[in-house]
C-alpha cells in the first residue's frame, strides 16, 4: 500500500513537471550589438555634404522587425547564432521628438552575423543615399556665388561668411543680419528652380544656427497667384543644428501648380537689438 502511494505520488510529480516544461519551454538567449553612432558616406560632388543627424535605428534581423532603438543602443538579438541584420537609419522628421521614421534617402546597412549567446559585438554601421535619390537642390556656399536670392521684401543683407569660428564646415556658409528694423525674405533660383513637383516624398535638409526665429516653405503659382505655404519655423540654437524638413505632404497639396520653389523668412524677435540666422548645406531630395 506504501509502495502504491509512492508510485501515485511520483507520477504525479512527473506530470506536474513534464506539464510545466511543456508550457514554459526553455528560453532562448540572445547575442547583443552595440550601435553608438551612424555615419553617413557621401559623393561631394553630387550629394553634397556628409553632415547627419541620425538619432535612431531600425533593425531586421532576417527580414524580421527587432525594433526601433534611440541611439546610442544596446540592442538584443534573439536567438544567439547566425542572422542577417539590416540597419535602417531613423530621423527625427522636421526636428520633432515625437515623429521619428526611417529616413527614405537613406539606403539600409546590412551585416551577417555569427554570435554565440549573451556575446556583444560593437557595430560602425555607415550608410549612403539611395542611387535612385534626386537631388533637386544641393547648396554648400563655397562657390562664388549662391543659389538663394534675395526676395522684393527683404532688407536684411545676406553675406558670404567666412570666419572660421562661425562656418560650420568647409570654408564659408550663408549669413543673415537683423535688427528691429528689417525683414529677411529669400527664395530658392538657378540650377533647376522652380522645381517640379515629384511623385514621391520631398525633404528639404539644412544645417543651421541662429539666435532669430525663421521659418520656410514653399513657393506655388496656383492660377496665376504666388502663395507662400509656410511649413515650419525654426527657434533659435546657438550651436549648429541638422534639421530634415518633411515637405512632402505641402508639395502634394499643391500638385497641380506643376512647380515648387523653397523661401525662408524671418521678423525680427522681439527685444533683441540685432540677431543672426547662418545656413549652411541646403539639399532638397526626392526619389
Amino acid at each position: 500500500m506504501f509502495l502504491q502511494s509512492v508510485k501515485a505520488i511520483f507520477f504525479q510529480v512527473m506530470f506536474i513537471v513534464s506539464s510545466c516544461t511543456l508550457s514554459n519551454p526553455p528560453q532562448e538567449l540572445p547575442f547583443y550589438i552595440r550601435i553608438n553612432s551612424v555615419d553617413l558616406s557621401t559623393d561631394y560632388s553630387v550629394q553634397g555634404s556628409n553632415a547627419q543627424k541620425i538619432t535612431d535605428v531600425w533593425i531586421y534581423s532576417d527580414n524580421n522587425l527587432t525594433g526601433a532603438f534611440e541611439l546610442p543602443a544596446l540592442i538584443p538579438v534573439v536567438p544567439a547564432g547566425n542572422h542577417t541584420l539590416t540597419i535602417r537609419a531613423g530621423i527625427e522628421a522636421s526636428g520633432f521628438t515625437d515623429l521619428r521614421i526611417r529616413y527614405p534617402f537613406y539606403e539600409p546597412f546590412t551585416v551577417t552575423l555569427s554570435q554565440s549567446s549573451e556575446s556583444t559585438i560593437e557595430l560602425n554601421p555607415v550608410i549612403t543615399y539611395y542611387d535612385s535619390t534626386l537631388f533637386l537642390w544641393l547648396e554648400d556656399f563655397e562657390s562664388s556665388g549662391f543659389t538663394l536670392g534675395a526676395a522684393q521684401q527683404n532688407t536684411a543683407p545676406m553675406l558670404m561668411i567666412t570666419d572660421p569660428y562661425i562656418v560650420f564646415e568647409g570654408q564659408k556658409c550663408i549669413g543673415i543680419y537683423l535688427d528691429p528694423s528689417l525683414t529677411f525674405k529669400a527664395i530658392s533660383e538657378g540650377g533647376s528652380s522652380p522645381f517640379q513637383i515629384p511623385q514621391g516624398d520631398v525633404f528639404l535638409e539644412l544645417n543651421y544656427r541662429c539666435s532669430n526665429t525663421f521659418s520656410t516653405g514653399i513657393v506655388v503659382n496656383q492660377s496665376g497667384v504666388t502663395l507662400d505655404i509656410p511649413v515650419l519655423t525654426l527657434y533659435p540654437s546657438p550651436a549648429w543644428n541638422k534639421i530634415y524638413i518633411d515637405l512632402t505632404g505641402p508639395v502634394k497639396n499643391y500638385q497641380n501648380a506643376g512647380t515648387f520653389d523653397v523661401f525662408f523668412s524671418a521678423q525680427p524677435d522681439a527685444g533683441l537689438p540685432v540677431s543672426e540666422i547662418y545656413m549652411d548645406n541646403i539639399k532638397l531630395v526626392t526619389r
